[in-house]
This record gives structure tokens, C-alpha cells and sequence, in this order.
């Protein structure tokens, strides 16, 4: 039978021939031309190929299954990807900048130091996925599901995590700097080193993390969820904490200095050592 794949913008061919499937296609003629850069291959079938440093930049990928590929240093820049199914895929260092994976399966995929800066990951599945280092800078991950994930030293500077599942997952040394964590769940997660620099965490869920010496500095933590978390050490210097519940945290040695503390009952929390001065309300 012949298969084509064809530009998704003017139809013209990129490749073609004889084959089992569009899937035998294509891994047929990766050895001699990696290069399918706008391709129509939506809801396709190109699961567990090796697509490593292929070009798949503004590639129109919905719904297509993706599972288990090796996709390591991919080019998918502005790629479409809403429903595509990664999971297991291996996307170490792809660039990924701008690309649409709307509600898409990541779950166990292995993205370590890939770039999705500016991606739109609205409602995608990231649970158990490898991210160490990755750049999420402006990205949109309102509804993402993150839980239990290895985050790393990941970059979500300036990101959009609204309501995000992140529970249990690793963010020792990730940046959320300017980030919004508006009502995201964060318990149970090891955010120590980690950076919130006017990051808005307003209602957001941090109960029982670990955020040994984090940098929380003019955060917004109104009404917070604080419940048994471990803040020893942590920088909440100007910090909006008003409404926040600290029953049984522990900001031992943590810097408030100037925070807004309104409403707050910090008889409950172990305040030891840390330093509570020019209160602001």
C-alpha cells in the first residue's frame, strides 16, 4: 500500500512509497531525511520509533500516539500536539518552545532539560514524568497534572499553574520566580532551595512540604494552606500571609520580616529562632 505525508498548510508531499503503514513509512526514510517540519501527522501512529533529532517544528501531532518514542534533542517548536500520547517517551533535551500539548500524555516521559518555554500545557499529565532542569518559562499549565514528578532545578519563571496537581513531587531547587500557583496543590512536595519570588500562591495547598531555606520573598500566600510544613530556614521577607493556616509548621529560623501577617495564628506553628519584626498588616 502507499503512504504520504504531506505539509499540513499547502499538501505538498514531504514523503512517500510503499509500505505496511505510515508508520513503516516513516521509519524507513528517517536514516536519509529527518526532516518533517510542518507534517500533517495527526492522529498517527508512531509509537515506540527512534525520532531523535528529527524535525517535527510545526508539526500538527493531535491525538497521535507517541508512546515510548526516542525523541532526544527533537525539534517540535510550535508543534500541535493537543491529545498526543507520550507517555514513556524519551524527549531528553527537545525543544518544544511554543508547542501546543493540550490535555496531552506525559505520564513517565522523560523530559530532562527539555524547553517548553512558552508551551500551552493546559489540563496535560506529567505524573511521574522526569523534568530535572527543564525550562517552563511562560508556560500555561493550568490544570496540569505534575503529581509525583521530578522537577528538579526545573524553570517555571513567569509559568501559569493554575490549580496544578503537584502533589508529592520534587522541586528542591526549582524556580517559580513571578509564577501563578493560584489554589495549586503543592502538599506533600520537597521544595527546599526552591525560589517563589513574587510568585502568587494565593489559596494554593502547601501542606506538609519540605521547603528547608526556600526563597519566598514578596510572595502572595494569602490563605495559604501551610498546615505541617517544614519552612526551616526560609526567606518570606514582605510575604503576604494573611488568612494563611500554620497549625503545626514549622518556621524555625524562617525570615518574615515586613510580611503581612494578618489573620495569621502563629501560636500554633514553631516559630523559634525566626525573626518576626516590622509586621505589616
Amino acid at each position: 500500500m502507499r503512504f504520504s505525508v504531506r505539509n499540513r498548510y499547502n499538501g505538498e508531499e514531504i514523503c512517500s512509497g510503499e509500505a505496511p503503514s505510515l508508520k513503516a513509512l516513516i521509519q524507513s526514510v528517517l536514516e536519509s531525511n529527518k526532516n518533517f517540519s510542518m507534517a500533517n501527522l495527526a492522529g498517527e501512529d508512531l509509537s515506540g520509533l527512534d525520532l531523535g533529532r528529527i524535525d517535527l517544528n510545526e508539526a500538527k501531532l493531535t491525538n497521535a500516539n507517541l508512546a515510548g518514542t526516542n525523541m532526544y534533542d527533537a525539534q517540535m517548536e510550535d508543534a500541535d500536539l493537543a491529545g498526543a500520547i507520550l507517555s514513556e517517551a524519551r524527549l531528553l533535551g527537545a525543544k518544544l518552545c511554543g508547542a501546543a500539548l493540550v490535555n496531552a500524555n506525559l505520564q513517565g516521559a522523560n523530559l530532562l532539560r527539555a524547553d517548553l518555554t512558552r508551551a500551552d500545557l493546559t489540563g496535560a499529565t506529567f505524573c511521574e514524568a522526569t523534568l530535572f532542569g527543564a525550562d517552563l518559562s511562560y508556560a500555561r499549565l493550568c490544570e496540569a497534572d505534575l503529581s509525583r514528578a521530578t522537577l528538579t532545578e526545573a524553570v517555571f519563571a513567569h509559568a501559569n499553574l493554575y490549580r496544578a496537581k503537584l502533589w508529592k513531587t520534587k522541586l528542591s531547587r526549582a524556580t517559580f520566580n513571578r509564577a501563578k500557583l493560584v489554589e495549586a496543590d503543592l502538599s506533600g512536595s520537597e521544595l527546599s532551595n526552591a525560589s517563589f519570588f513574587r510568585a502568587d500562591l494565593s489559596h494554593a495547598n502547601l501542606s506538609g512540604v519540605l521547603a528547608f531555606r526556600a526563597t519566598m520573598n514578596e510572595a502572595d500566600l494569602s490563605g495559604a494552606n501551610l498546615s505541617n510544613a517544614s519552612l526551616w530556614g526560609a526567606l518570606m521577607i514582605a510575604a503576604n500571609l494573611v488568612g494563611a493556616q500554620v497549625i503545626d509548621a514549622n518556621l524555625h529560623g524562617a525570615d518574615l520580616t515586613g510580611a503581612f501577617l494578618d489573620e495569621v495564628d502563629l501560636s500554633k506553628a514553631d516559630t523559634s529562632r525566626a525573626i518576626i519584626i516590622n509586621q505589616r498588616s
